[in-house]
């Protein structure tokens, strides 16, 4: 899918000096988006990890998101929801065919190199 879309992101970070750095508020994402695609206008929360990314938290785990510090670049990794046990639901990403939304970018390679500099270390190159 290389499709163009508009994320806004309003909301307040919150720097914690012994405790993970957190963001709460919205992520609107508008365009041509899959229907599995749920964020719009609804209350998330983004708890930022060591190793640069964070989990996204809206009603239930949407995925994993790198943005960089200014907030000006991003790439979000968006979880397929793949089977729903008793007490758990299952995710998944494979580079190979997953979801990925990466901004701002004007083309597919743009958004792949914005993705590779967010994600670099954990991945390798995505084409």
């Amino acid at each position: 899918i290389n499709k163009e879309v508009t994320i806004t992101i309003k909301g307040k970070l919150y720097r914690k000096i012994f405790n993970h750095d957190r963001f709460k508020g919205t992520i609107d994402i508008k365009g041509e988006v899959p229907t599995n695609i749920i964020l719009d206008k609804k209350q998330v929360e983004v708890v930022f990890l060591e190793n640069g990314g964070s989990l996204l938290f809206g009603d239930s785990s949407y995925g994993t998101l790198y943005i960089n510090k200014d907030f000006s670049e991003l790439s979000i990794i968006v979880y397929e929801h793949i089977e729903s046990g008793r007490d758990n639901a299952f995710y998944s990403w494979h580079p190979e065919d997953g979801l990925l939304i990466s901004g701002p970018a004007k083309s597919r390679k743009e958004a792949l190199n914005i993705s590779n500099e967010l994600i670099g270390d954990l991945l390798k190159p995505l084409e």
